[in-house]
């Protein structure tokens, strides 16, 4: 029998006939944010439900008493859960046992079977293509689609035999176990590509992935000039542009680092302060009652990545020109977070002049180099890589954010090498980095390929074409990404 043959139900005429089988979760004042508490009953959220798996790093809870208030939306093992909200609308997981007990929040919609149905049958038609797809038709809204209990009812769904159901849920899972192998090797290569690269920029900033300068100089039989004639170059531009702005009173010289317990550099590098690098200074703070000026871009701290920039959201702000002037961003400047998590504190990279007029938050501090010899990616590659564990330290919590001071970006000290092993380093930095990132580029592609062969496993299931055949789909991908 082909699936065209198979007797056609709605998910209405499937629910188990007892009260309250398809229900969403409670809404307005039934469950709102202060009845969350640290530990109790699980709530089931949006965020928990992905396309036919449960997604357990959004943990709230309720406390019993207020669970028992909500009786009518407990979940059961064995119930499934769609989301009547994008992305993508429809979608269905089941609910694992260990999470019980546990209650569905709205948005969500719990759906209870009959007992002669299997479930995880019901939950993969409604994760195929086919069913949403047809979710997606009978949903509503603009942007964010959102779905009705009334249409979550009238869904169609073929229904054969238990015994068909079966062998159905069995073929998928024989593809999925495969594919769930394919996808956990690829999610290895990719951490062990992530800690390749940092292992390449640690080396890189301790002077260990070149020759270093006075090595190369005895062996050639040459002088070299050392960090230390490079910084000198450095602070003497830095009084150069304390004198150039005209500012009043004495000349306030460059923290010196601290240097107590850091590791003996290489030969011909030298230690110095962030402060006698660089410029530091802090943006423009957020005021919803600033209107005055006019709407320029900005960088918040979602926008500054560790090594990366990530401009797909840029806000607008009001700002004057004055401000707009002090805080524009010019090409070499270094970006780095004041706040956030604290594992985001001093995260950042380099900008490059990506939009034509641009300034910063006051949770981004942005560092400008004093001197054009000394190249500002080695610095943003150091406060990424040695920069961040001292950024940790230095770090003051408070009950929801960290931050870190800028007198403390100022004494982060530096290791420097000579100009022209910055050179060879980074050119070295440069291409492991883009060997890696290829690799990386592929991994994230064939995870991509995995994600549409599921979908294709489910397709051919539910065209009744997995049945009848012998091998997976596509065999010689999915065997060639679990090796």
């Amino acid at each position: 029998m082909t699936t065209t043959e198979w007797p056609q139900s709605t998910l209405g005429e499937l629910v188990a006939d007892e009260p309250n089988a398809l229900t969403d979760g409670p809404f307005g004042s039934k469950l709102k944010s202060e009845h969350y508490t640290d530990v109790g009953v699980r709530v089931v959220r949006l965020g928990n439900l992905g396309v036919g798996e449960f997604k357990d790093a959004d943990q709230s809870f309720i406390s019993s008493e207020h669970a028992e208030s909500l009786r009518r939306h407990w979940l059961f093992e064995g119930d499934l859960v769609i989301a009547a909200l994008a992305e993508p609308v429809g979608r269905c997981c089941e609910v694992p046992a260990r999470i019980l007990p546990a209650v569905v929040k709205a948005d969500c919609v719990r759906f209870r079977p009959k007992s002669d149905l299997n479930p995880r049958f019901v939950m993969y038609w409604l994760n195929s293509p086919a069913a949403l797809k047809n979710a997606e038709a009978h949903s509503h809204g603009v942007g964010r689609l959102r779905i009705n209990m009334g249409a979550i009812r009238e869904l169609p769904i073929p229904v054969p035999a238990r015994a068909v159901q079966d062998s159905t849920v069995a073929a998928i899972e024989t593809h999925f176990s495969r594919l769930d192998a394919a996808v956990a090797s690829l999610k290895r290569a990719k951490a062990n590509v992530k800690r390749a690269r940092a292992s390449v920029l640690k080396a890189a900033v301790e002077g260990r992935l070149v020759p270093a300068e006075a090595e190369l100089a005895r062996t050639e039989g040459r002088d070299y000039e050392p960090a230390s004639a490079l910084l000198a170059r450095i602070l003497a531009e830095r009084k150069a542009a304390w004198i150039a702005s005209g500012a009043k009173g004495k000349y306030k010289e460059a923290v010196a680092p601290e240097t107590d317990g850091l590791p003996v550099l290489p030969e011909g590098w030298c230690w110095v302060s962030m402060d006698a690098l660089a410029e530091v200074v802090g943006g423009i703070t957020k005021d919803s009652k600033q209107t005055a000026g006019r709407l320029v871009p900005y960088l918040r701290v979602a926008n500054v990545q560790r090594g990366r920039l990530d401009l797909e959201d840029v806000k607008l702000i009001a700002a004057t020109e004055v401000k707009i002037a002090a805080l524009r961003l010019q090409a070499g400047d270094v970006l780095l977070n004041e706040g956030g998590d604290r594992d985001k504190l001093g995260r950042g990279w380099v900008w490059s002049d990506e939009l034509p007029e641009c300034i910063h938050q006051n949770h981004v501090f942005r560092a400008r180099l004093w001197h054009a010899a000394f190249d500002s990616r080695y610095l943003s590659h150091y406060a990424n890589t040695v920069g961040d564990s001292y950024f940790g330290r230095e770090g003051k919590q408070t009950t929801n954010l960290a931050s870190i001071s800028m007198s403390a970006v100022k004494a982060l000290p530096v290791a420097i090498p000579p100009a022209v092993e910055t050179t060879r380093l980074l050119a070295e930095v440069d291409r492991r980095l883009s060997v890696l990132d290829a690799l990386g580029a592929t991994i994230d592609a064939n995870l991509a390929r995995c994600t549409k062969l599921r979908q294709a496993i489910l397709k051919r299931a539910f065209e009744g074409r997995l049945l009848s055949e012998n091998v997976a789909p596509r065999p010689s991908f999915a065997d060639a990404v679990a090796t």
